[in-house]
């Protein structure tokens, strides 16, 4: 049987799953991982030369293949040998630019041609989002929104969610699980760090750290961005309270059994999915802070803001400094 496994982000978890599938389907099979880089080729070639109807079932990984040239050809070419006492698995890392647009899909002649002799796996960040949020719920027995939060602070590379949930394991030893209680072991990435700042400034006006942070990692204007949909969604609940469609007292099981769905279609992202209800249903608690016409002028000072920055007539720095100074003055 061949494998062909093609993606980005979730290619790291999608290729031990199926490894896992192999071993567990063939116990004790002898395994053989190659890499294109290392004369990967000639050795994978060498390999299916040698074979007897005696020698045992054999699992043959080729990792690397988008280095292949002529990957067309270079898989037609397996039809010359014969491979039913083999597993193999191909591994296609596909690459994304700082837009996660992808740079270097198989093309459709190739995958033509790997799908007449091979079972395609693809593990793409665009189909896959929510295996590694069910990766994490399964593996601390936590909830979906927890998941997405762990997920968020950490980043979605499978081998550092992998690393940090050994370390929450570790940490709670089977007690339950607070989010809470284990930021401080977390290796939080930086646009997580900066989420947890801008909250924290937001809802408690918290300022400690956040200057800091935004002075040593020059992260502004994702700052920016980010305060500006926190307030954009607290302003949306906020109409939707006012028009009584919500209520912030209300129970979290009637939200999503009775409102949720009828008003989701306000809460559609950019990347076309929506918010879930629970992250919304949070944001109750909260909306006694702050007034609607408070949180109007809010982002019309925000996007005042950016422009002026992204026009160049005004500093950074300074000017961040002076609008988290002055930001609670009306509230």
């Amino acid at each position: 049987m061949m494998y062909f496994l093609t993606g980005d982000i979730p290619l790291p978890m999608k290729y031990e799953e199926l490894l896992k599938n192999i071993r567990e389907k063939h116990p004790g099979i002898d395994e053989k991982i190659i890499n294109v880089e290392e004369n990967g080729e000639e050795k994978f070639l060498g390999i299916l030369s040698i074979n007897s109807m005696f020698a045992p079932r054999e699992l043959v990984v080729l990792k690397g293949v988008e280095k292949i040239k002529k990957l067309d050809k270079f898989i037609e070419s397996l039809d010359a040998f014969d491979i039913s006492q083999k597993e193999i698995v191909f591994v296609y890392k596909e690459e994304l630019d700082d837009y996660d647009r992808p740079t270097n899909r198989p093309v459709k002649k190739i995958m033509d041609i790997v799908g007449k002799r091979a079972k395609i796996i693809l593990c793409r960040k665009e189909l896959e989002k929510k295996g590694l949020h069910f990766y994490v719920e399964k593996e601390l027995k936590i909830s979906e929104y927890d998941s997405q939060r762990f997920c968020e602070l950490i980043g979605e590379d499978y081998d550092k969610l992998k690393n940090e949930i050994s370390k929450v394991k570790s940490f709670f030893r089977g007690e339950e699980f607070d989010l809470e209680k284990v930021l401080p072991i977390l290796s939080i990435n930086k646009e997580g760090n900066l989420k947890i700042l801008m909250e924290k400034f937001l809802y408690e006006k918290k300022v400690e750290g956040l200057l800091e942070f935004l002075n040593r990692e020059k992260e502004y204007m994702r700052f920016l961005y980010m305060l500006n949909e926190e307030i954009i969604l607290l302003l949306k609940i906020k109409l939707l309270e006012k028009r009584e469609v919500i209520r912030s007292t209300m129970s979290y099981k009637q939200f999503k059994e009775n409102i949720y769905e009828g008003i989701k279609k306000y809460f559609r992202r950019e990347r076309g999915d929506y918010i879930k209800e629970y992250p919304i249903f949070l944001k109750f608690s909260n909306l006694d802070k702050f007034k609607e016409d408070f949180l109007e002028e809010k982002i019309e000072e925000i996007l005042f803001l950016e422009g002026n920055i992204k026009g160049g007539m005004v500093p950074e720095e300074i000017s961040l400094e002076k609008f988290i100074g002055s930001f609670f003055k009306k509230c």
